[in-house]
C-alpha cells in the first residue's frame, strides 16, 4: 500500500474496490509504512457457545469511523487448527486517525463465505480515551427459520410479533446509494429490528422533492437468504426485496424477488451503530406535519445537510460519462465528521467551523482508479476542500471560500 501527503492535510487510503483497506492479516507484512507510523488494534475473539469451528473458518476484525461506518483497517485470517480465543492484530495508519474522531472495533466469523457469529455491541478503540487493545465477544448469528406471514392490510408493529429468522445480528441500519431512472441516485437507511419491524429513509439525490419516510414489517424466506420490507406507511402491497449477502451487505433486488443483471451499485452496507429511528416521521401518506416532524427549512443549515456540488472553479458542473453519482459533501454536526462522494472515490474526513470560518484537515479518499477525467474532477474537489478558509449560505446555496475567491458552491438537499 502506498500512502501519500498532499499539502500536508490529504491522505488518500488503498484499497479494493471503495473499501479502505489498510491493515494486512497478521502472515502478511507491512512494509509500506515505517512501524512509528502504524497503530495495532488487538486482542482476542471469542463467542461462548462449545462449538468448534472448521479449519476453513475465517475470522474478520475491522476498525471502522463510528460516524461514517468507514473501514479504516481489515484483517482476515483463517481457523487453521486453532480454535477461541483467538488472537487478532489490525494495523491501522496513525495519519488515518483523528483524535476529535471515534473509532470501533468489530468482527465475524464466517464459513464458506455464510456469518455464524459477530459482535453485537460498539467497542472503542483508539481515541477518547479509549484502548488499543480490545477482547472482542461474538454472538451466534440467529439461525434460519420460517418467515413471519404480514398482514395484507396494515402490518403490525408490536414487540410481540413473530420476528423472521435470518442470519443477521439485529437490531441493524444498512446505507448506500441505489440506482434512480430520474434521479442521480436514491440514498437509503433502512434499520431492521428483531422483532419484525423495519424503518427506511430515502432520498432522491438530484431533485428537488422531500425524501420519504416509511415503515412496516420485513419478512424472510425460507432459507433466509431474501428478505422483503411490507410497507404500513406508503407502497402497500409492493414489498422491496433484498439479498441477504453476508452479514454486513444486503443487496437490492427485483420487484418480483429476482436478481437483477446490471453493473451498477446496488449494495446497501452495515453501519457502525445503529441510526435512532424518529417516530414521528414515519407518518402515513397525506398526514398533516406536526411540530416533530421534519420538513425542508427556507434556509438550510451548514451542518447534517446534503450538498451536491453545483460550481467548480467557476464552472458549472455536470455528470460524467461513467460517474457513479452526484459530488456530494455532508458536514455531520456530531464530530465535527465531513463525509461525501468526490466524483470516483467516498470521501471522509474533518473540518473546523467558527462563525463563517471554514477549514478541512484531515481528508481521505479510497485510491481506487478510475476514468482519467473522474479522477481530475476529484483532485479539483480535493484541492477546493483543502484551501477553503470560509463559507456562506444564500437561500438553497452553499459558497465555500478562499478568502474572497469563490471555490465551489453546493445546493442543498436535505437528507432527513
Amino acid at each position: 500500500m502506498i500512502f501519500k501527503s498532499l499539502k500536508s492535510s490529504l491522505f488518500f487510503f488503498g484499497g479494493l474496490g471503495t473499501a479502505l483497506v489498510l491493515g494486512l492479516s497478521p502472515a502478511a507484512p507491512v512494509q509500506a509504512q515505517p512501524a512509528q507510523d502504524l497503530l495495532t488494534v488487538s486482542g482476542n475473539a471469542s463467542y461462548l457457545q462449545r462449538i468448534a469451528m472448521p479449519p476453513e473458518a475465517v475470522l474478520t476484525v475491522q476498525v471502522q469511523d463510528v460516524a461514517s461506518a468507514m473501514v479504516l483497517a481489515e484483517s482476515r485470517e483463517a481457523f487453521g487448527q486453532r480454535q477461541v480465543p483467538l488472537a487478532y492484530s489490525v494495523t491501522v495508519a496513525r495519519s488515518a486517525i483523528n483524535p476529535r474522531m471515534r473509532y470501533a472495533v468489530r468482527a465475524s466469523i464466517s464459513i464458506g463465505g455464510e456469518t455464524q457469529f459477530a459482535t453485537t455491541r460498539t467497542y472503542p478503540v483508539l481515541t477518547r480515551g479509549a484502548p488499543s487493545r480490545v477482547n472482542l465477544l461474538l454472538a451466534a448469528v440467529p439461525e434460519v427459520g420460517q418467515p413471519a406471514s404480514p398482514s395484507a392490510s396494515a402490518p403490525s408493529t408490536s414487540a410481540s410479533t413473530s420476528a423472521p429468522s435470518v442470519r443477521l445480528a439485529l437490531p441493524a441500519t444498512f446505507a448506500g446509494v441505489l440506482p434512480c431512472t430520474d434521479c442521480m441516485g436514491v440514498a437509503h437507511i433502512l434499520t431492521l429490528q428483531p422483532d419484525g419491524s423495519y424503518r427506511l429513509h430515502r432520498t432522491d439525490l438530484g431533485k428537488p422533492v422531500e425524501p420519504r419516510v416509511e415503515a412496516g414489517r420485513w419478512t424472510a424466506d425460507q432459507n433466509g437468504k431474501r428478505i422483503a420490507l411490507h410497507s404500513s406507511t406508503g407502497n402497500a402491497g409492493n414489498p422491496m426485496f433484498f439479498s441477504v449477502r453476508a452479514h454486513a451487505t444486503l443487496r437490492q433486488l427485483g420487484n418480483k424477488g429476482q436478481a437483477i443483471e446490471s453493473a451498477a451499485h446496488r449494495d446497501l452496507h452495515r453501519m457502525a451503530q445503529v441510526d435512532p429511528v424518529n417516530e414521528a416521521a414515519a407518518a402515513p401518506p397525506g398526514a398533516k406535519a406536526d411540530a416533530g416532524s421534519t420538513t425542508r427549512p427556507a434556509t438550510p443549515a451548514l451542518q447534517d445537510s446534503y450538498w451536491k456540488l453545483v460550481e467548480l472553479g467557476g464552472q458549472p458542473v455536470a455528470m460524467l460519462p461513467g460517474q457513479e453519482r452526484e459530488v456530494r459533501i455532508t458536514l455531520a454536526s456530531q464530530g465535527q465528521r465531513l463525509m461525501g462522494f468526490g466524483g470516483c472515490n467516498a470521501l471522509g474526513g474533518s473540518y473546523a467551523l467558527s462563525g463563517a470560518s471554514l477549514k478541512f484537515d484531515p481528508l481521505a479518499s479510497a485510491m481506487r482508479l478510475c476514468e482519467p477525467a473522474l479522477n481530475a474532477l476529484e483532485r479539483q474537489v480535493l484541492d477546493a476542500l483543502i484551501a477553503t478558509t470560509g463559507q456562506r449560505i444564500d437561500g438553497q446555496r452553499l459558497t465555500l471560500l478562499g478568502g474572497e475567491r469563490v471555490l465551489a458552491r453546493f445546493e442543498a438537499v436535505a437528507l432527513k
